[in-house]
């Protein structure tokens, strides 16, 4: 598994290039310009050749008709428990990922998967009863799945 960097968003729009005949001519500048790979560089290479290190969202959203969590992390009108629960639910979904990957470098996943946000929310809220960065965060694994999914919520 590789790390989402330039070089690997080069890599991939390449191939979606080669293999899809799709232009991906915006997607490079986007990357040229950026400091980082832009999550709309990601979704578009995402939609194309599925990234590992979103592998826990690809595998909600496909499992999306038969497990509530989808539902539930897309749902704005959750009481304060339910959150913690759906955001302790993504926690465990990305360490499963990471027990299932076979070359041990979960670090990527981790990262990607902001386990490190998620945890300091639940910490927070289970802590302090903050329920700031729970809202926070609820609205960001929100975010992400809206713009990873956006198409496909639209067919």
């Amino acid at each position: 598994m590789r790390c989402i960097d330039k070089p690997f968003a080069y890599s991939r729009l390449t191939e979606i290039k080669r293999r899809f005949g799709v232009d991906t001519r915006e997607h490079i500048k986007e990357v040229a310009m950026s400091e980082s790979v832009p999550y709309e560089t990601l979704v578009f290479i995402n939609k194309y050749l599925p990234i590992d290190q979103l592998s826990v969202y690809n595998r909600i959203y496909e499992s999306r008709k038969k497990n509530p969590l989808y539902r539930t992390l897309l749902s704005e009108d959750l009481s304060d428990i339910d959150k913690a629960i759906a955001l302790s639910s993504l926690i465990t979904q990305s360490l499963i990922v990471c027990k299932k990957n076979e070359d041990k470098e979960y670090k990527d996943i981790l990262k990607l998967m902001n386990v490190d946000v998620l945890t300091e929310a639940l910490e927070k809220y289970a802590y302090d009863e903050s329920t700031e960065k729970l809202n926070e965060v609820c609205g960001m694994v929100r975010e992400m799945f809206n713009k990873l999914y956006r198409e496909d919520r639209t067919k």
